[in-house]
């Protein structure tokens, strides 16, 4: 292999898919052509087993981590192999003259040995020296034939390893160990030797399974870590990195609080970034809350996480703090709920790569939800029993009703339907033990009626509060404490 190459975590996600799924098409084609054709368990074969998986996966939909492991590919290595490979096979079709004579004397056996020499590496470069086999022995075209292949190899190695590795989380590859979690706290620790191909196969296989949430928490430590934010990657441990994300954020839930609030401080936006599914992840936190002041406290507690971030956006010459996108964001518009809005300061933002936009645009609609309690419509509470159902409707509208911004959305719940279970009467003597001798109160209740009778949800004959002239104070209406 080439010389190890350490990046940002980020780094390895800015691929975009189509262009590796077209170029993975070309190379399968190109392995099905008589030249390349073996029967060997070489990387033709790789490719052409990641290619069928795409072609499958239309038919799926669970298939987000697959599409993140194979966009993780390196894209320049692939172009580089498509050019030259595209090259390479059109050359049969190019007279010898075309290359000219060269100053090298290239005898015979000189040929053979060299072709003889070449290292599949799994790519059966061997069926490539067929394109020569019927060609004359023109010392300038076997130049530039050696040339090519040694700008090749290098480039195939590389992609060698990652496509194994990619077949390997695919269940492409025969053989391979499910280690448990025992084998792989020690693989981890290095205290013992790792085949990187059982390793992503055994994450791949606790994916969805009971083994998946133990890796989870044992592994959380490095998520949490501040060290992610600023530490490099090479491509194999960006990967192992960006499974564990997906298994963090599909075994959210079972993580105690102040482990989810330790994940969204260190790792909210890198985990969108790989892919994995944060907003399901937390959407169900929210869902799961049975009543309004469950939801409530667990809405404030994300938004906090989140609010606290420490992780550093760093693109370029663009350096910035990701809460620092959010608070700007928010104290300078007021309808933050407006995509639109949110894609043009996501761009004025220069960061200048659009997977990194589109992984900061999904950060800030996600933060700006929990900001105004809309991630999810409904919580678990529309399937509550009906002897609780009253408490929790109850509850949400004394919520509601605490701030005037809210009143619009009590108006459907007063219209006398069917699946409410507090009326206009009931809800509001929660109040008749209140203190009406209190100004501000009187003039909210007032101000409340009014709201109630312009939408017609009030009778225009009907006081909620009244005043008695004999002893100068306000009193409840008779209907409401009747």
């Amino acid at each position: 292999m080439s010389d190890i190459i350490e990046e940002k975590f980020e780094y390895f996600h800015l691929n975009n898919f189509d262009d590796i799924k077209s170029k993975i098409e070309f190379l399968d084609v190109l392995g099905n052509n008589e030249m390349f054709k073996s029967k060997e368990f070489n990387l033709w074969f790789l490719i052409r087993a990641i290619k069928n998986e795409m072609d499958d996966a239309q038919y799926r939909v669970d298939w987000n981590v697959e599409r993140v492991v194979i966009s993780m590919v390196d894209l320049k290595n692939l172009s580089l192999a498509n050019d030259i490979l595209k090259e390479v096979t059109l050359v049969k079709d190019k007279p010898s003259a075309e290359f000219g004579d060269s100053e090298d004397n290239i005898s015979d056996d000189e040929m053979k040995n060299f072709i003889d020499s070449l290292d599949p590496i799994g790519f059966d470069l061997i069926g490539l020296t067929k394109l020569f086999e019927n060609f004359d022995k023109n010392p300038g075209k076997f130049v530039w034939f050696r040339k090519k292949t040694v700008e090749l190899l290098p480039i195939l190695e590389d992609l060698s390893f990652q496509l194994n590795i990619i077949a390997s989380f695919l269940n492409k590859i025969p053989g391979r160990k499910i280690y448990d979690l025992e084998l792989l706290k020690q693989i981890v620790n290095g205290n013992t030797e790792e085949d990187p191909l059982s390793v992503v196969f055994t994450l791949r296989e606790n994916l969805h399974y009971k083994d998946g949430r133990d890796i989870a928490h044992y592994f959380i430590n490095e998520i949490i870590s501040k060290n992610i934010n600023s530490r490099s990657f090479d491509w194999y441990n960006n990967l192992l990195y960006t499974i564990l994300f997906h298994l963090v954020f599909l075994y959210f839930d079972s993580f105690d609080d102040q482990a989810q609030v330790e994940i969204l401080k260190n790792g909210f936006f890198r985990a969108i970034v790989s892919g994995a599914p944060v907003r399901s992840a937390l959407s169900k936190k929210l869902y799961d809350t049975k009543y309004l002041v469950s939801l409530l406290i667990n809405d404030d507690q994300l938004l906090k996480a989140i609010v606290d971030n420490e992780e550093l956006i760093s693109y370029g010459q663009i350096k910035i703090n990701l809460k620092e996108i959010f608070l700007t964001f928010v104290d300078k518009n007021s309808d933050i709920l407006n995509k639109n809005l949110m894609l043009q300061y996501i761009n004025k933002l220069n960061i200048g790569n659009k997977k990194i936009n589109d992984a900061l645009l999904e950060c800030l609609d996600i933060y700006v939800r929990l900001h105004e309690v809309e991630l999810i419509e409904n919580n678990s509470s529309q399937d509550l029993p009906e002897s609780e159902m009253a408490f929790h409707q109850n509850m949400e509208l004394l919520l509601l009703f605490t701030n005037r911004k809210k009143w619009p959305q009590m108006l459907e719940y007063f219209k006398d339907k069917p699946t409410n279970f507090v009326p206009l009467k009931i809800f509001l003597n929660n109040f008749v033990e209140d203190n009406l001798d209190s100004e501000l109160f009187v003039e909210k209740i007032s101000a409340f009626d009014n709201f109630l009778k312009e939408n017609k949800i009030l009778e225009l004959d009907k006081e909620i509060i009244e005043f008695h002239e004999a002893d100068g104070k306000f009193h409840w209406a008779d209907w409401i404490i009747a």
